[in-house]
């Protein structure tokens, strides 16, 4: 199409960051205000802008790294469930591997944990009269307090539970896109 013709099919929509001026044609109108197209600066970087809305940038994902970890034991004799450990979660939203050590370290009766979220039960009751280690995959969101409660079953026959290790696993990983084929 010639320089200078006028095509009378292209049709814009007001404030959408193109403008039809009938001196200069089509022209993008960029900025960092509401309704401008972003644009590149001199370095190829993009401006400082707010990105709060974006999403899909990076993801949590369970995995074997320790990002956090609690690992002083704590006992009790309760016999009500009694919080041992918090560790408040500070990442997007995401699922992340719990993991504590659990164990009734004296006393005939039993021992229980179980992982908890913001003060209520989440997590799987365990019952321990050995060292045992626990390991679960749970999604939390940024601001939650990801606690461990434990407990005893006989309280006055001297029993004691106790919970250390307390660790969140996790890996921080920009979204993946597969586009290796196998031909063969």
């Amino acid at each position: 199409m010639p320089k200078n013709k006028v095509n009378n099919n292209i049709k814009l929509k007001s404030g959408g960051g193109v403008i039809n001026d009938a001196t200069d044609g089509l022209s993008v109108d960029t900025g960092t205000t509401a309704n401008k197209l972003v644009r590149l600066d001199g370095n190829a970087k993009l401006p400082a802008v707010d990105g709060s809305n974006l999403t899909g940038i990076a993801q949590i994902i369970p995995s074997l790294i320790i990002r956090v970890s609690a690992d002083t034991a704590r006992t009790t004799t309760s016999l009500s469930p009694e919080k041992l450990k918090e560790i408040r979660y500070n990442e997007i939203s995401g699922t992340i591997t719990v993991s504590f050590t659990h164990s009734r370290v004296s006393g005939n009766g039993k021992s229980k944990a179980q992982i908890y979220k913001n003060g209520v039960a989440f997590g799987t009751e365990r019952e321990s009269v050995s060292l045992t280690t626990y390991t679960e995959n749970l999604s939390f969101s940024q601001g939650d307090l990801i606690q461990i409660y434990a407990w005893t079953t006989y309280g006055s026959s001297g029993t004691i539970g106790e919970v250390s290790n307390f660790r969140l696993l996790y890996d921080k990983t920009p979204p993946q896109i597969t586009n290796t084929v196998v031909i063969n």
